[in-house]
């Protein structure tokens, strides 16, 4: 199995049989060898992938579906096929990154790696940032790749220190952000390090005293929307006043500035003329949409959605998004022509820091949420440019939230930038005071929400996920593993889909005025071989990538994945 198996060798009365035993109600019928084969079957995303090649009517043989039960099982096959995972990890080559870079300054986007990094051999701050260039889709395998080939890198550097960066490989756009004694600035730069030929001016200034640096707290102060690009500010850590500004970083102009209050602040964008908040304030938590008139340089408050009440001495915050739109989308995250992005194209992420009292003294520290908000259903909701009222809409958490969000417990420790990207999370499942950890992959994309179930374990009781006052993602997947045989290949995986009927609940004493509850669908993939429990993950379409942290006087190691769908070509699930 681990060679693969040759398609075009395989009987089609072998793929029958193999077909036959993957039924359940057959199994019992069919004897030990047939329940041997369904163990497979189950086990082996290699064997579901040829059934599904089978279903298709490729290699089976039409003559033995001409009686009512072989129809009946090609039918039922053909329904249930895109209930199984089949995905396919391809092994990348490592990349080694050098003393110098922070893999803590890290993004990834378009299949472009870049980290901040300081001067070689001096610990004076980040003052550049690394690219490098992996392969995308279409690109040569690993195997065809010469073990001597490198990835493509630049640095880029203006000569002063980095505050944050963002990129946006589709445009081959670079944009640093640094502080200078006459106000915040932003340089744009090409992948390759030049300044823009786009740009009408390479350096964006905004000559204020009032904003002296990038919002810290948010990993990503710095978004790209087409040719737009925003910066959130801040006048000092313990200060409550925030500043956004929009250029346009091609012709250079002030698109929009505003100033804000509140005691957290969150910004992205959601289209070309529209942007999202997340903000807190002395009272409450709560989302608005806002329109922009670039004529005007002003906006129009359109949407606004109240976070859950909590109880007196709780708080939400620190606040930040990420909301990155998959490739296969109509309309891109950087697109310059998008007018909405794909309404169905996942979800928009918010971190969400929870802090409160302590109950007892030896209660632990409270778990990070994760709020996923459903792309789609919010923009269905937002009256969006041209409504024919002026007021904004305004809806309570009790009245719409439920039912379009789905919480999720992200663990004590975030760690690097939100593995989100598309309608896909990864996180990782640690094991408490233990080297073991688990991945998974949470899909909110509708069409793998509204797949069967495809697991090995059975069920039966739909119970509501209770996120309680301590992470808790370990204790209900170590209720799930112990049921494992021990000798299950690597590459299994359990899939579970939590519908409208399996909710989440927020069960923290004491924190929240109300019951909360979210039902937002989707389908959650474990793999059940262990991974590193200091490695971090993260997502850019169809790359996957683990950064495993340095060990003392070595270097950080970036461990990159193709992830296909439906490739045929598979391997074995193996990422420890």
């Amino acid at each position: 199995m681990s060679e693969g198996l040759n398609l075009t060798r395989l009987p089609s009365d072998i793929l029958v049989v193999v077909a036959l035993a993957s039924d359940s109600h057959s199994v019992l019928a069919l004897g030990a060898t047939c329940r041997t084969l369904y163990s497979l079957v189950k086990n082996s995303i290699a064997v579901q992938l040829h059934l599904e090649l089978a279903a298709q009517g490729l290699l089976l043989n039409a003559s033995l579906r001409l009686t009512r039960s072989s129809a009946e099982w090609y039918n039922k096959l053909l329904q249930t096929r895109d209930n199984w995972l089949n995905l396919s990890f391809m092994n990348l080559l490592p990349l080694t990154l050098s003393l110098e870079d922070n893999e803590m300054l890290s993004v990834v986007q378009g299949g472009v790696f870049a980290c901040g990094a300081s001067t070689p051999g001096h610990s004076d701050g980040i003052n550049r940032v690394k690219v490098i260039k992996f392969p995308g889709v279409g690109h040569p395998s690993d195997s065809q790749i010469p073990p001597s080939a490198s990835y493509v890198s630049s640095i880029i550097s203006t000569g002063k220190y980095i505050s944050a960066f963002r990129i946006s490989a589709e445009q081959d756009l670079v944009i640093l952000g640094a502080l200078t004694p006459a106000g915040p600035s932003l340089a744009i730069h090409t992948l390759s390090g030049v300044p823009h030929p786009s740009a009408k001016n390479p350096t964006l200034l905004l000559r204020t005293t009032n904003f002296i640096g990038f919002a810290v707290h948010d990993p990503q102060p710095i978004q790209i929307q087409g040719d737009l690009v925003s910066a959130l500010l801040t006048s000092g850590s313990n200060s409550v006043d925030w500043g956004l500004v929009i250029w346009n970083w091609k012709t250079g102009t002030h698109a929009f500035r505003k100033h804000y209050v509140a005691h957290a602040l969150s910004f992205t964008f959601l289209s070309n003329s529209s942007f999202m908040l997340a903000e807190r304030d002395a009272n409450s938590t709560h989302l608005t949409i806002e329109d922009l008139d670039l004529e005007t340089s002003s906006s129009i408050l359109r949407f606004k959605l109240k976070l859950p009440e909590l109880a007196m001495g709780w708080n939400y915050g620190p606040l930040h998004f990420k909301n990155d739109l998959p490739p296969s989308a109509n309309h891109s995250y950087q697109s310059a022509t998008a007018v909405l992005p794909d309404p169905d194209a996942g979800v928009i992420y918010l971190s969400v820091g929870l802090s409160g009292p302590h109950l007892t003294p030896d209660r632990g520290p409270m778990p990070h949420l994760g709020l996923f908000i459903g792309r789609g259903a919010l923009l269905r909701k937002y009256p969006g440019r041209g409504a024919l009222s002026c007021e904004p809409l305004v809806l309570d958490w009790t009245q719409w939230g439920e039912s379009v969000t789905r919480w999720v417990d992200v663990g004590q420790m975030p760690g690097l930038l939100p593995a989100v990207h598309g309608s896909r999370y990864v996180q990782v499942v640690r094991q408490p005071h233990s080297p073991k950890a688990w991945l998974q992959v949470l899909d909110f994309s509708l069409s793998a929400v509204h797949r069967e179930q495809g697991e090995p374990i059975e069920l039966r009781h739909l119970e509501p996920v209770q996120i309680r006052e301590a992470s808790t993602s370990y204790g209900r997947l170590s209720g799930i593993l112990p049921k494992t045989n021990e000798k299950t290949p690597a590459g299994t995986v359990l899939i579970e889909v939590f519908g409208y009927d399996r909710p989440t609940v927020l069960d923290m004493p004491g924190a929240f005025l109300h019951p909360v509850v979210s039902r937002l669908p989707y389908r959650c993939t474990t793999q059940f071989a262990a991974v590193r429990a200091s490695s971090e993950w993260m997502i850019d379409g169809e790359l996957l990538f683990r950064v495993d942290e340095p060990e003392e006087g070595k270097c950080c190691m970036v461990y990159p994945y193709r992830v296909s769908d439906r490739s045929g070509e598979v391997d074995a699930l193996n990422l420890g």
